[in-house]
């Protein structure tokens, strides 16, 4: 809430894994009052697009670098990990997140 959705608001879409934060009956209307889309992953088929598959791929790789032998302290690397992601090429948009939100 602090560092998205103050900054760029609602999204559009959510993929979710059945959470029960999502799926709970309580989020149904506001997310249907922002129309917000609700894209639900199945248990064996975790993506919804071949894009959320690949991310979710690099970010577990990152993470099993640097926190693999320090299981327990792995929140202090996601800031690191959000800015190795954010700084990096994609292919998909021709450019870096980073440079389609500042620049």
């Amino acid at each position: 809430m602090d560092q998205i959705f103050k900054m760029h608001g609602m999204p559009t879409s959510i993929v979710s894994n059945r959470d029960p934060t999502f799926t709970n009956k309580f989020w149904q209307d506001p997310l249907k009052l922002h129309s917000t889309q609700l894209q639900m992953s199945k248990t064996y088929h975790p993506h919804r697009d071949g894009q959320t598959e690949v991310v979710n791929k690099c970010l577990e790789t990152y993470m099993r670098c640097f926190a693999s032998d320090r299981q327990h302290q792995w929140v202090q690397w996601l800031p690191l990990e959000k800015q190795w992601y954010n700084t990096n090429y994609h292919e998909a948009i021709k450019m870096k997140p980073y440079e389609v939100v500042y620049h």
